[in-house]
């Protein structure tokens, strides 16, 4: 390159520094790659007398939906986590629920969810209803890469319909998001 071309090139450089604003040109650190997440199902203990038929009924539909708005609420807290999934994923989910009561009692069950749905951590959960108000919403965080659980949490939630396990599930999705941010 000429020495010409050289001073015209630091010239436009010193001008465009100078246009952006106080401390901009200076160059961001990269971020790291937003991590990828895959939600398990959850499980459900039912200690509590309230067994009514109806009642069971929409605590099931509700633990089927738990996962999918934990991951929209986790991707609302978090911008840029990915849910993972996929057929590697649903076949090692039925697999666990074909050997196991409650799945997410397995820890290397969970790890090979993980490494199947090739994510960079695994959420494992569930419900616990111990009265006919009072549900706990236990999950651990792991990271399958190493066999280690990154993060418990435990919230309680002191009603038992649809609206509270929604607005559960968001809590635990800011948690999460919470943890995730401080693993960059």
């Amino acid at each position: 390159m000429s020495s010409m071309v050289s001073r015209r090139l630091a010239s436009l450089l010193l001008v465009a520094a100078a246009l952006l604003p106080e401390g901009a040109a200076r160059a961001a650190p990269p971020s790291a790659a937003a991590p990828s997440v895959a939600v398990l199902r959850f499980d459900f203990y039912d200690t509590s007398i309230d067994h009514r038929a109806a009642l069971l009924s929409l605590q099931q539909q509700w633990l089927r939906r738990l996962p999918r708005q934990f991951g929209r609420a986790l991707q609302a807290a978090a911008p840029g986590v990915r849910i993972a999934g996929g057929p590697g994923l649903l076949r090692q989910q039925r697999a666990m629920a074909a050997d196991y009561e409650h799945p997410n009692t397995c820890g290397p069950c969970i790890v090979r969810a993980g490494r199947a749905a090739h994510a960079d951590y695994v959420l494992a959960g569930a419900v616990r209803k111990v009265s006919d108000l009072i549900l706990y919403l236990q999950a651990r965080l792991v990271d399958p890469r190493n066999r280690t659980v990154v993060a418990q949490y435990l919230l309680e939630v002191k009603a038992d319909n649809g609206t509270m396990w929604r607005r559960a599930a968001r809590h635990l999705a800011r948690q999460v998001a919470h943890t995730l941010r401080g693993r960059r």
